[in-house]
């Protein structure tokens, strides 16, 4: 599995599963990319997967 939030691989056994009331799936590797969510998108945070192959990538 992978997180929502960062693209990081998470281990079995650990991180946090919130499957919301339309049946959407997320999955956290730690409480900081589950509070980021919230708050900001991962394409504008430097230390997201998402913010080094979209953002980074097009230079």
């Amino acid at each position: 599995m992978e997180c929502t939030y960062c693209g990081k691989t998470i281990e079995e056994g650990t991180g946090k599963i919130v499957v919301q009331k339309d049946g959407r799936v997320h999955r956290y590797c730690t409480s900081k990319c589950e509070r980021n969510q919230k708050l900001r998108p991962a394409r504008k945070v430097l230390w997201t997967e998402t913010y080094r192959t979209q953002v980074k990538g097009k230079q």
